[in-house]
């Protein structure tokens, strides 16, 4: 079996883009959207890494599911 790419994309996602007029927002939106984001600031410890943060909130929360993915669910051992 060999993976080729199509020689047409005719009929396809690829075959036409469809431009869209932007949606209009409510009096307001665009600039309180900008207002929030800009507005948002967190600190941030470079360097600290990502497995003290996971440890640190599983001693925090240790009957909290570490995972679930479908009907499957991992927790912190201990």
């Amino acid at each position: 079996m060999t993976a080729s790419s199509p020689a047409s994309t005719s009929g396809s996602v690829f075959a036409a883009a469809t431009a869209f007029a932007p949606l209009p927002l409510a009096d307001g939106a665009a600039a309180r959207a900008t207002a929030l984001s800009l507005g948002r600031s967190a600190e941030f410890d470079i360097c600290t890494g990502v497995l003290h943060h996971v440890t640190r909130f599983a001693a925090a929360t240790p009957d909290a599911p570490a995972v679930i993915d479908g009907d499957t669910t991992l927790t912190y051992p201990g």
